[in-house]
């Protein structure tokens, strides 16, 4: 069966479960291009009320290996084997504003990169030949990494591996955890300010 995700935030929640039914097998899954906003401008039927489908039942497969936990994420980052691409806005990543965690900043050695800018102005996806020449001059070694986003809670680093695995990278994996996780640990480091 096919899936269409779709949210009314840029694909930022919606790629979660894209990630997670891709994750588990069902490679029969997409994103609506532009969402919820781009179907309305766009006058597309509504409906309204319940909806009533026939049941599915859904096996998942032996999940991909797309996940790294904060161990291996600490151990990668010592060998230099990983990009670690932080997906939240600048502000957070320099440690400078935490409107949800008790601790600021960022996994040192982690790059800064915001979900956003895998979209265009207009709320659309950038295509996919954009998307990796944009990668590619920020990362240049991405093409040879592992890279793994990540954000506050692993649901918008989901955004930034679709995005990358739409432009044709495929060494990819995301820290589910986050720095949700990171930080619940005194143990492992913090960073503040630009890396």
């Amino acid at each position: 069966m096919q899936v269409v995700a779709y949210d009314d935030s840029g694909g930022a929640i919606s790629g979660r479960l894209w990630w997670m039914l891709q994750w588990l097998g069902h490679e029969n899954t997409a994103l609506l291009d532009g969402g919820w906003q781009q179907w309305i401008q766009e006058k597309r039927e509504l409906s309204s009320g319940k909806e009533t489908s026939l049941s599915r039942e859904f096996q998942a497969d032996t999940p991909k290996p797309w996940i790294l936990e904060a161990e291996q994420i600490r151990d990668a980052l010592k060998n230099d084997e990983i990009l670690l691409m932080d997906v939240r806005n600048g502000s957070r990543f320099r440690g400078e504003k935490e409107p949800i965690d008790p601790v600021a900043g960022h996994i040192p050695g982690a790059k800064n990169e915001p979900f956003q800018v895998n979209l265009e102005e207009n709320g659309l996806w950038k295509n996919a030949e954009t998307l990796r020449r944009q990668y590619l001059e920020r990362f240049p070694d991405l093409d040879h990494k592992k890279c793994v986003p990540y954000c506050g809670s692993g649901v918008t680093a989901c955004h930034t591996f679709f995005a990358l695995r739409y432009a044709g990278f495929d060494h990819l994996s995301i820290y589910p955890g986050s720095w949700s996780e990171w930080i619940s640990d005194a143990s492992r480091p913090v960073a503040v300010g630009e890396e």
